[in-house]
C-alpha cells in the first residue's frame, strides 16, 4: 500500500511512468524520452537535394539593379547607425571643430539617402512583379537612372541653373508638374498611370514639410542623400564617374546660393559708372590719335609734302 505521505503525480506524469516504468526509479518520477535534433535534421536532410541553377542565372540575379539596391540599402543603414553613435558623441558642430569629428549634419542626409533606397527598391520591386521575363532584364538600370534624374542635376544643366531653369514663375519653388522635365527618358516613355506613383513617391521624400512644392533648401537635401545612393551604387551616374562625392556635394551649395541673388547685390550705379569710364577711355584715345594726326600734317605741309588728308598736290619746280 502507497505511503499517503508520498506526493502523488500528476496524471500526465503517471501516464508517462505506466508507459515507461523504470524499476530503478520511483515511480513518482516519470522517465521522459528526447530524440535528438540533430539525428532529426539529418534524415530529413539526406532526402533533400536543391534543384539546379546555372552559372548564367546566378550571373544574372548579382547582376540585377533591383539585388544592388537592396544591398545598398542594408549597407546604407549600418552606415546610418555609426554616424548616429558618432554623433551622440560630438552633439554640437561648434567653430574650430574638425570636419571628420562633425556629424550632426551627415545623419539627417544619412537617413534621407535610406529612405531614397527603400523607394528606389519599392519601384524595381513593382517592375519585377508586373513583367515576366527574366530578374535581370525586366527592371533596366536606365529605368532607375530615370527616377534619380542625376544627369540633371549635376551635369545637363548643372546644380548652377537646374533650378532656375524649372522655375517658370519665379516663385522659388518647384511642383510636380515642373519637375517632370527632371526624370529620363526611361520613365517618360512609359504610360502615365505607371509612372505617376513612383513620381508622387519621389515629390514626398522632396517635399518635407508637406507644402506641395519643393524649395531651394529641401532640393539640395535631397540631391545630397542622391549623391550618397550614387557612392554605394556607382553604376547609377553615368556620365560623372570618376567625380568624388565630396565634391558633388560641394558643388550642390549652389542650389540654396545661386548665383542671380549674388548679382543682385551689386549696386545700381556701378554698371553706369562701368560704361562711362570706357566711353571716357574711347574719347582719350581718339583725342591722342587726331592730336598725334595733326602734327604729321603740320610738318607735311612745311616740307611740301601731300598727305592723304589733303588733296594731292604737284609741286613743280623752276629751273
Amino acid at each position: 500500500r502507497r505511503d499517503r505521505s508520498e506526493p502523488r503525480p500528476a496524471p500526465n506524469a503517471r501516464m508517462l511512468v505506466n508507459m515507461h516504468p523504470d524499476p530503478e526509479r520511483p515511480r513518482s518520477v516519470p522517465r521522459l524520452i528526447r530524440r535528438p535534433l540533430s539525428s532529426s535534421v539529418t534524415e530529413s536532410a539526406g532526402s533533400f537535394m536543391p534543384a539546379p541553377v546555372s552559372a548564367d542565372t546566378i550571373e544574372g540575379t548579382r547582376a540585377s539593379i533591383h539585388n544592388k539596391l537592396v544591398m545598398a540599402t542594408v549597407r546604407m543603414q549600418a552606415k546610418c547607425r555609426q554616424q548616429q553613435e558618432l554623433a551622440n558623441e560630438h552633439p554640437k558642430c561648434e567653430h574650430g571643430t574638425p570636419k571628420d569629428k562633425c556629424y550632426a549634419e551627415e545623419v539627417q542626409d544619412c537617413y534621407r539617402a535610406s529612405q531614397l533606397l527603400d523607394a528606389l527598391v519599392w519601384a524595381t520591386s513593382i517592375q519585377q512583379m508586373s513583367s515576366s521575363v527574366e530578374p535581370s532584364e525586366h527592371v533596366p538600370l536606365e529605368f532607375v537612372r530615370a527616377l534619380l534624374g542625376l544627369r540633371y542635376w549635376l551635369y545637363r544643366p548643372g546644380p548652377t541653373w537646374s533650378f532656375t531653369t524649372l522655375d517658370k514663375d519665379r516663385s522659388e519653388t518647384l511642383t510636380i508638374d515642373e519637375l517632370e522635365p527632371t526624370f529620363g527618358e526611361e520613365l517618360l516613355r512609359r504610360a502615365a498611370d505607371e509612372g505617376k506613383p513612383l513620381k508622387v513617391r519621389l515629390m514626398k521624400l522632396m517635399d518635407e514639410d508637406d507644402s506641395g512644392a519643393v524649395s531651394r533648401e529641401e532640393l539640395a537635401a535631397h540631391l545630397r542623400a542622391a549623391v550618397r545612393v550614387r557612392e554605394l551604387v556607382p553604376s547609377l551616374d553615368e556620365d560623372g564617374a570618376l567625380a568624388s562625392t565630396d565634391d558633388l556635394i560641394r558643388e550642390l551649395r549652389v542650389v540654396v546660393h545661386p548665383p542671380g541673388q549674388i548679382k543682385s547685390r551689386i549696386p545700381h550705379w556701378l554698371p553706369l559708372l562701368i560704361v562711362g569710364l570706357l566711353a571716357l577711355t574711347a574719347w582719350l584715345i581718339w583725342w591722342l590719335c587726331s592730336r598725334q594726326r595733326l602734327r604729321d600734317v603740320l610738318r607735311d605741309v612745311r616740307t611740301r609734302r601731300p598727305t592723304s588728308m589733303w588733296r594731292p598736290i604737284r609741286w613743280t619746280e623752276k629751273k
